[in-house]
């Protein structure tokens, strides 16, 4: 299954400081994407850490007072580049994730698509055009 195939959360775009703590060494990158389940991050340097790491990483987000924090696990990690799944959000970062993406997105109900279900729609549909099904 391909890493599209996987993904539950629509990604988007999003450019902003970060603040990443990984063990106990803290790295600063930007942000290349995010989404309602986790963010693309761009170190400043090039990143050693094991997938499933866990880290805390600390968010610019808006014309939002202060940085948000988030928790979660490294589940991707390629030279510079950083892929961190949220877990357990605390209700304030998830409001202010939920209001970004909802700024970004345009409809808040958007957050709730299943993409592996939408990319299942769109075989289907290709498939039953070229006469497959």
């Amino acid at each position: 299954m391909s890493l599209l195939e996987r993904r539950r959360s629509p990604r988007f775009p999003f450019h902003t400081s970060a603040h990443i703590v990984i063990g106990n060494i803290e790295h600063n990158g930007t942000v290349v994407d995010l989404s309602a389940s986790g963010v693309l991050i761009r170190a400043a340097e090039e990143l050693d850490c094991r997938l499933g790491e866990p880290c805390e990483l600390n968010l610019l987000i808006g014309n939002l007072p202060g940085q948000v924090i988030f928790r979660g696990v490294v589940v991707s990690q390629r030279r510079q580049l950083l892929g961190i799944e949220f877990r357990n959000v605390e209700v304030a970062a998830r409001l202010a994730l939920e209001k970004v993406i909802e700024m970004n997105l345009g409809v808040p109900q958007l957050l709730d698509r299943d993409m592996p279900a939408l990319l299942r729609q769109l075989h289907d549909c290709e498939a039953m055009k070229a006469g497959v099904i």
